[in-house]
């Protein structure tokens, strides 16, 4: 996992931000450690209406699943299964209900020689609801027949229109964006997902004497430009201004964006203990606890 901290810290370097930002390298683990240490995954065969699309969309997540470029999965057809470290199967199916529900309405009535309205009247319209419940299942065996992961990804809308007088709604999409949104949540089940996020600094200066506040001021413009150079900034500072939250913020964040994370959750924690600190402290603590958690999984694959 080293190689891709490292990596991560030299991709950061000299990094221009648009605001006052850090940009920060978050790797968040896989919803089963079980199946982020497979390697070699078979997709084998979707049943149901939507299966093979399903599969496909499936397939097209975890082809372009990678940690900093390298794909973290080889796919096989399934006739190779048995040169597989997990199979993937499922099933999509789509359900449409139909019912009636009546709708009370201004419609027109009468209409001049231009064809405007200049008459309407209240009136009951007999009007149809669509029940569309979109039910994609994915399961992840290993070889030998032990379920890995498993899930039921259920997706429902309820689309309402008024023959007659509404466009008929289509069904379409909202079953494309269904198997779109469960092939994403199998992806990020199945492998970590690396993210790069820009994170604000912490720009508060209330308690700090004025010849270090204008320090701090230009430390924070200062990110625009060179982010590193605004980490050796701030660390420059912290002789002067101790213990302000602000600061350790901003020091915790910069410790992480370099994958020190020791470091970052100390700064962090230190933060957290001033009650004027906000909350960003506490989600970098968990970012901290996710590339961790991470970085067990990416170890454990590379040992399998």
């Amino acid at each position: 996992m080293l190689k891709y901290i490292v990596a991560a810290a030299m991709l950061l370097v000299g990094t221009n931000a648009q605001a006052e930002t850090l940009r920060i390298e978050t790797i968040y683990p896989a919803e089963s450690d079980e199946a982020a240490a497979m390697r070699t995954i078979a997709i084998d065969r979707f049943t149901g209406r939507e299966g093979r699309d399903f599969a496909n969309r499936i397939e097209d997540r975890l082809v372009d699943a990678a940690i900093d470029g390298q794909p973290l999965f080889t796919l096989i057809h399934r006739a190779q299964a048995e040169n597989a470290d997990a199979i993937l199967d499922g099933e999509a199916w789509v359900r449409v209900t139909e019912s009636e529900f009546s709708e009370r309405r201004k419609v027109c009535v009468e209409e001049d020689e231009d064809g405007k309205c200049i008459r309407r009247v209240k009136v009951d319209l007999a009007c149809l609801r669509l029940a569309i419940d979109v039910r994609p299942r994915a399961t992840l065996r290993s070889v030998d027949g032990t379920i890995l992961w498993s899930s039921q990804l259920s997706r429902n809308e309820v689309l309402s229109y008024c023959p007659d007088y509404d466009d008929e709604p289509l069904v379409a999409p909202v079953v494309d964006g269904a198997l779109a949104s469960a092939a994403d949540d199998v992806r990020r089940a199945l492998a970590p997902v690396q993210a790069f996020e820009d994170i604000r600094i912490m720009e508060r200066r209330k308690g700090m004497a004025r010849d270090v506040s204008r320090a701090f001021r230009d430390a924070v413009r200062l990110t625009k430009q060179d982010e590193r150079a605004a980490c050796d900034a701030f660390a420059a500072l912290e002789p002067a201004l101790g213990r302000h939250p602000s600061l350790l913020f901003n020091l915790g964040l910069c410790a992480e964006q370099i994958g020190d994370f020791a470091t970052a959750e100390s700064y962090y924690r230190q933060a957290l203990v001033d009650k004027t600190s906000d909350d960003e402290a506490q989600v970098g603590l968990h970012r901290i606890d996710q590339n961790l958690l991470a970085e067990r999984q990416l170890e454990r694959r590379e040992s399998y």
